[in-house]
């Protein structure tokens, strides 16, 4: 399964989103974010096939912690976009659309880091 992700992801779906990235709508700060999420996407999934390589089952898991994280961009943008539509913030369309384009990623890589940090930290613990 690991395998076809990163064929999937490295061959269709980045380049795909790059492109889409490229041309987003909500202009260059939309664009720079879409972009910028696609490249620590596939560079992401391919640290951790590095390390998968080299047997590091560890830096293998937290890149691909960090990988789904940003596979569920898509899924935050829609839900963030759902809910700045219903309660506007007195923003403008195109405002609303770059803080969503921001907002569908960021998050979701602090979240995975927290997440990493905190295992690191439970297992540091375990060893004291």
């Amino acid at each position: 399964m690991g395998m076809t992700y990163l064929i999937v992801l490295i061959f269709f779906s980045g380049p795909g989103a790059f492109v889409m990235g490229i041309y987003a709508n909500g202009g260059p700060a939309a664009r720079v974010s879409f972009v910028f999420l696609t490249l620590i996407w596939m560079a992401f999934t391919i640290f951790a096939w590095y390390y998968v390589r080299k047997k590091d089952y560890i830096a293998h898991g937290e890149f691909m912690i960090r990988s789904y994280a940003l596979t569920l961009s898509a899924i935050t943008l829609r839900l963030y976009l759902y809910f700045i539509h219903h309660f506007h913030f007195g923003l403008k369309p195109l405002d609303k659309y770059i803080i969503v384009a921001w907002l569908s990623w960021v998050p979701n890589l602090i979240i995975a880091e927290i997440l990493i940090r905190r295992e690191m930290a439970a297992k540091l613990m375990k060893k004291q």
